[in-house]
């Protein structure tokens, strides 16, 4: 009795494990995002996206509680913090940044432990709303990200399946850094330019409701290009004070009057540019000093203020492994030659010089023959001028012996 009591127990234990391992709880760090078929290679942060339903209250002066309902069903934004290196997140703020952006099509993941996808959330024709660019500090050590909020017309929650998509090139990328960019605008000394405050370009989407469908379709509308402060050393003072002098106090500030810039984002090694955010019609509205402080040892600096009428983002060639499409990487790499070694490429260069030594020497040009000796009866033909140079031809015929 007590062995089988046992036995049952020891089933039940069984059961129950079993059934506990298919419901445990995972963490919230596995999750990736697909836009237009190309998958993010890396995300810090994810947050957004939740299907959600207006709630209508309906007032009714006879009853003392108001009665609600359910309106429209919207998806909310979908804000991702990523690198600016990625092609996909180029081509989407190119897009915002020209005016001609259309919907993005994309899914959004979230996988447990080992990178199975539990769920899987569908958007579609989602608009880039606003674009965040970070403070760039020139002693800040924090990686460069920016956020991207993506505004979809529709979504759809769906249970996962398979891995989560990876993006091979995520290998080759290399770090980017807040404190690597330069600030470059005609005219002015920007080579002391310390800091660059955060700054976010809207681009505004109008809902079309209509009576046949539940969810309203999305349109871009105006562009919002913020204007820039920046920080710069007071050693490079005088070309900005003489810009706002002239833009400011003497009130030329007409259009031809207005500058044109570039604000480019360094590689690691100083020298490499990934990206690059074209300033055009930039004018300067304000300038002073920085906080001063008794006994203080920070450098001395000035706040300029500009303003700029238009921006693009301009990829510079070095966008990263990530950038490339995978299937174009395979066969490059299939039809490149492989590398050789230090070993192989010195016997290599041994054996062309014994193959360059043992190569028998080019020909000397052929000597023409002498004509053949005339009868003793028979007219002796001239002898050619340059067989002459070469060998004497006889002159007479030999004598009979």
């Amino acid at each position: 009795m007590l062995k089988r009591s046992a036995a049952v127990m020891a089933c039940l234990m069984v059961v129950a494990f079993s059934l506990g391992a298919d419901q445990r709880s995972y963490t919230a760090g596995r999750f990736g995002v697909v836009i237009d078929g190309a998958p993010l290679g890396f995300i810090k942060s994810l947050s957004g996206g939740n299907i959600v339903g207006d709630v209508v209250v309906e007032a009714a002066g006879a009853n003392q509680f108001a009665g609600k309902h359910l309106g429209a069903v919207r998806c909310e934004d979908i804000v991702i913090e990523t690198r600016v290196d990625l092609l996909p997140v180029q081509q989407m703020i190119q897009s915002a940044l020209q005016g001609n952006q259309k919907g993005h099509t994309g899914s959004v993941y979230h996988a447990d432990f080992n990178f199975n996808v539990v769920t899987e959330l569908q958007f579609s024709n989602a608009l880039v709303t606003e674009v965040s660019f970070p403070q760039l500090d020139g002693s800040s050590k924090e990686s460069l990200y920016v956020k991207i909020k993506l505004s979809p017309e529709n979504a759809r929650l769906v249970k996962g399946s398979g891995k989560l998509p990876q993006d091979p090139g995520m290998a080759k990328l290399k770090t980017m850094l807040e404190s690597n960019f330069k600030l470059a605008i005609d005219g002015v000394d920007c080579t002391k330019v310390a800091r660059i405050e955060p700054f976010t370009i809207k681009s505004a989407a109008a809902s079309d409701a209509t009576g046949e469908f539940r969810e309203a379709t999305k349109h871009p509308t105006r562009l919002e290009i913020p204007n820039l402060k920046i920080s710069v050393s007071e050693a490079s003072a005088p070309s900005w004070q003489q810009w706002f002098d002239k833009f400011v106090m003497q009130g030329q500030n007409d259009p031809s009057q207005e500058k044109n810039g570039v604000l480019v984002f360094l590689g690691p090694d100083m020298k490499q540019e990934i990206a690059a955010l074209n300033l055009y019609n930039v004018g300067i509205y304000a300038l002073g000093h920085d906080k001063e402080e008794a006994n203080s040892e920070k450098i001395r600096r000035i706040d300029a203020a500009v303003y700029c009428e238009r921006m693009e983002l301009a990829s510079t060639g070095q966008a990263t492994a990530a950038a490339q499409d995978p299937a174009a990487q395979q066969s490059a790499a299939q039809e490149a030659p492989p590398a050789l070694s230090k070993a192989a490429k010195k016997r290599q260069l041994e054996t062309a010089a014994k193959q360059e030594e043992t190569r028998p020497a080019p020909a000397a040009e052929a000597t023409p023959a002498p004509p053949a000796p005339a009868p003793a009866d028979a007219t002796v033909a001239p002898v050619n001028k340059r067989a002459r140079t070469l060998r004497r031809a006889p002159t007479t015929a030999p004598a009979p012996q």
